[in-house]
């Protein structure tokens, strides 16, 4: 026979089933949200660094503009991408619990990502796009 009397000492000690566990799940969400905001926001910040004062023509013997351009964008698909989808569950899964911050980190984790897309895809990766091209057809 079971009984449904609480344990002293174990797990949940009369309080109501499941809510210290709903309050650890919000605040674990809300971690990996902030991370996941910290690191779109750094994200950005670094592909907008590897794009600062390269030219927009690759040629053969720059190979420091070309393994920029490359890192640019393995950091979009390895860490934004995955970072924002992070970013949009933690933030769907506290559903109406959630309050934003004066600060707005939902702003900050949106621009983050679209400055990432938007310089690795409209500068990096088109620069390499023609530079492939261009070496492709024999026209360097």
């Amino acid at each position: 026979m079971s009984s449904n009397v609480p344990i002293p000492g174990g797990g949940n000690d009369g309080a109501r089933p499941g809510y210290p566990r709903a309050r650890a799940r919000v605040t674990a969400s809300r971690r990996w949200f902030y991370v996941s905001v910290a690191v779109l926001a750094v994200s950005a910040l670094v592909i907008a660094l590897l794009a600062v004062g390269e030219p927009w023509n690759l040629a053969p013997g720059m190979t420091a503009s070309f393994r920029k351009s490359v890192t640019a964008l393995v950091i979009t698909f390895l860490l934004v991408l995955p970072a924002f989808a992070v970013f949009r569950y933690e933030r769907q899964s506290v559903g109406g619990r959630w309050h934003e911050p004066a600060w707005r980190p939902s702003l900050i984790g949106w621009v983050g990502l679209l400055v990432s897309l938007g310089l690795a895809i409209g500068w990096h990766g088109l620069r390499l796009a023609f530079y492939i091209a261009r070496v492709w057809t024999g026209q360097l």
